[in-house]
């Protein structure tokens, strides 16, 4: 059974590299006009499948995708997963 994680940041308190960067990536994801997939299509059972939040200021955007459908999600998914991956791993050597 997969193992679930997360990662949860404020921009705002991130040093400043990586919040540019993860502003980048939102902003060239195109995240706030995704149109994720209908429901009933067929689904790709060996896809990990990811669910991304994005608030900024008075827009928000919640959407579920999996390797198959991200399309210009996937560099932001890839890298959140990374950072997600890294927290973990940070607290299980504490």
């Amino acid at each position: 059974m997969p193992v679930p994680i997360a990662f949860t940041a404020d921009t705002d308190e991130l040093p400043f590299e990586l919040a540019q960067e993860l502003t980048r990536l939102v902003e060239d994801s195109g995240v706030f006009d995704f149109q994720e997939e209908r429901p009933g299509s067929p689904g790709f059972p060996d896809a990990v499948s990811y669910a991304v939040s994005i608030f900024d200021g008075a827009r928000s955007k919640s959407v579920s995708v999996n390797d198959v459908t991200a399309g210009r999600l996937l560099p932001l998914v890839t890298r959140l997963r990374k950072l997600a991956l890294d927290a973990r791993n940070a607290r299980d050597r504490a």
